[in-house]
């Protein structure tokens, strides 16, 4: 799990939250350390038939959560903000997943339930985002792009989840943008910057 560590960072075109670790693409990872190795379901390699999910609760007004698919609750309980999950392998396919406040139940789901299909080979993020006190709760799929990147290069994905907040360019020291007008990722506006 990635925790944020500093929160709150103003910058001049936006507010900035640090993680404590690096989230590294399947590509990019020995075997050992390949998506869903430390998940709940227990060890397994890449598999391209498998969808790969993660949730991250980035809601800062929100309780902890607890992750509900087909109403039956899931591995992924007390979900607090600002944390990010493993990434566990599921069979591809469509499935209903709910949000809930921890300890509470299906029924009591603030996001959805709703369907979502999953793509084999692909990597998600459910991220949810929006306010509590607004009544703005969702979930926002990221779908992930992991493909192999030529030596020498890197990849770098932002996601906007500051609802408050303006949109934000994203900088190298050196001046180079690298991501431009990056807005609040509101449905069909939503700008991941991947």
């Amino acid at each position: 799990t990635v925790q944020v560590i500093i929160t709150d960072i103003e910058a001049s075109n936006g507010v900035i939250h640090v993680i404590d670790a690096v989230l590294l693409p399947p590509a990019a990872m020995p075997e050992s350390e390949a998506p869903g190795a430390a998940a709940p379901m227990g060890p397994m390699a890449y598999d391209p038939t498998m969808a790969y999910l993660r949730v991250a609760h980035l809601a800062a007004d929100a309780p902890a959560v607890d992750i509900y698919i087909a109403g039956e609750l899931s591995g992924i309980q007390g979900l607090e903000f600002p944390n990010v999950t493993d990434y566990v392998g599921v069979p591809a396919g469509t499935y209903n997943i709910g949000v809930a406040p921890a300890g509470t139940s299906a029924a009591d789901a603030v996001i959805g339930p709703i369907n979502y299909e999953l793509q084999p080979g692909t990597f998600y993020t459910l991220a949810a985002i929006g306010r509590l006190d607004a009544g703005t709760l969702t979930i926002q799929v990221i779908r992930e792009r992991y493909a192999e990147l030529a030596e020498g290069q890197a990849r770098v994905g932002v996601f906007h989840a500051i609802p408050d907040a303006p949109a934000v360019d994203i900088r190298l020291a050196d001046g180079t943008v690298l991501v431009e007008g990056l807005a609040f990722a509101n449905g069909r506006s939503f700008s991941s910057g991947f």
